[in-house]
């Protein structure tokens, strides 16, 4: 294998050092992906930097044979600076400035580490022993602020953000409670179901109907709580139930949110989707708090894809206070849910 490194070195005029940088951010495949896969995966790549998508109902790409043409005209180096400038010269930009893709991890994905595709990444895996939090106060005095004072710092000088999150339904809702509906920027996140997705989180975008939901509410009137619940992609409603007794919380008004089609994966087909099922779900339990008269602290269960989660933190800035509760996946600290992150 040693062989193999001087040969691509010797070749490419790489000392060892830049081959190991180079080669740290390139993966190999035996996959034979077809065309049309291969042209999502350069869209996840040109969107997550802010260049326009290849558009499918187009019979050419604009991109096809800019590298020649870039060639021809003698431009052999290409450095950060000098391709921004030629991608402005060939109006490849979405946007007036550029995109910044933001990273939030909490804990790391066994094979697909973010770091190689984000401009900024907040690790926060110091707090965590793999998905256990260290100390549950952190998730109020450190992991939250640390999340709010990162996107918003990272949001100011550019028109759009990309959100790639490996971490807790708490990141999420956090993330989205710091870039609220009037954050004024374009929104997308990276969203796993299946392949890596862009999915667009513009309110302006249309919109999935709002009957691929089924909310049910339970008012019991009695106490200041509300629960809310969403078992989009695992049916969660008898391990919350049992969560609420635990707590003594069995009694309050619930609100539970279930796709039409059955919980699965793929329950939740785009960002527009997710965008239209968090606003059902935020509005019903909106609702039940109007009835009441008075603020209530909203406990969220979330079992969704973190574009759901991301958008019930954009919108729950209508309750006055905010849990959010962690399953134990790992079944290492006696299973069931635990407290995450809080507001208010």
């Amino acid at each position: 294998m040693g062989r193999v490194r001087q040969a691509w070195s010797n070749a490419a005029d790489f000392d060892e050092g830049e081959l190991e940088a180079i080669l740290s951010r390139l993966a190999l495949s035996t996959r034979q992906p077809n065309l049309e896969t291969l042209s999502e995966q350069v869209n996840l790549v040109f969107q997550s930097v802010g260049l326009k998508p290849i558009e499918r109902s187009t019979a050419s790409y604009v991109y096809d044979d800019l590298i020649w043409r870039w060639y021809e005209q003698g431009k052999r180096v290409f450095t950060p600076t000098i391709l921004r400038e030629l991608c402005e010269g060939e109006n490849l930009f979405i946007h007036s400035k550029r995109s910044r893709t933001i990273g939030i991890r909490t804990f790391m994905h066994p094979i697909d580490d973010i770091v190689t595709r984000t401009d900024r990444l907040l690790d926060l895996t110091e707090y965590f022993d793999r998905r256990q939090i260290k100390n549950e106060d952190d998730w109020r005095y450190a992991v939250g602020p640390k999340i709010k004072s990162n996107l918003i710092e990272g949001a100011r000088d550019v028109d759009s953000l990309h959100l790639v999150i490996d971490g807790h339904f708490s990141v999420a809702v956090g993330a989205g409670r710091a870039l609220n509906v009037k954050c004024g920027k374009k929104l997308t996140l990276e969203q796993r179901t299946g392949e890596r997705q862009v999915w667009d989180l513009d309110p302006k975008a249309a919109r999935a109907s709002a009957d691929a939901c089924d909310i049910r509410v339970h008012d019991s009137g009695r106490g200041r709580d509300l629960v809310l619940d969403l078992s989009l992609t695992r049916d969660i409603g008898e391990a919350v139930a049992h969560d609420l007794q635990n707590r003594g919380l069995e009694t309050v008004a619930r609100v539970s949110v279930y796709p039409v089609t059955g919980s699965s994966q793929g329950a939740v087909i785009d960002g527009s989707h997710a965008l239209s099922i968090a606003e059902a779900a935020i509005n019903a339990s909106a609702k039940v708090q109007a009835e009441r008269g008075s603020p209530v602290t909203l406990h969220l269960y979330i079992a969704a894809p973190n574009a759901v989660a991301f958008v019930l933190g954009q919108l729950s800035v209508v309750f006055k206070s905010l849990i959010v509760y962690e399953w134990d996946f790992e079944q290492e600290h006696g299973g069931g849910y635990r407290p995450g992150i809080r507001f208010g």
